[in-house]
């Protein structure tokens, strides 16, 4: 992910190490350090396992309501007891199905520990 706001040293990076828009061994290899979520991309980024979510569970990124959305976008912080949780909140175009549930339990599953 490189945004006009980036160095020059980090565009110049980027550029030589992605070899073609299926071979981006760079990107594979490298974790965002997110912050707050405000610049990852949900779906999109590597920032949890080994590729990006909409990789991993494709049939859920296809009824996505909400593709081109940040990690920071994608719930809200509530206070519990004296600590703070961040509830995901993920939209949906239409009611998911049965099976589709069990792959929401995966990504949930998987999204939960960050």
């Amino acid at each position: 992910m490189v945004e006009s706001k980036s160095s020059h040293w980090w565009k110049d990076l980027c550029s030589i190490c992605k070899v073609n828009n299926d071979s981006n061994w760079f990107d594979r290899r490298i974790r965002w350090k997110h912050g707050n979520g405000g610049t990852i991309k949900f779906w999109e980024d590597y920032w949890v396992g080994d590729r990006p979510l909409k990789e991993s569970f494709p049939r859920l990124y296809s009824v996505s309501d909400s593709k081109e959305m940040a990690v920071s976008e994608m719930g809200d912080w509530i206070s519990n007891k004296n600590r703070e949780e961040f509830i995901w909140m993920l939209l949906w175009r239409r009611e998911l199905f049965v099976w589709e549930q069990g792959l929401k339990r995966q990504l949930m599953s998987e999204i939960s520990i960050v």
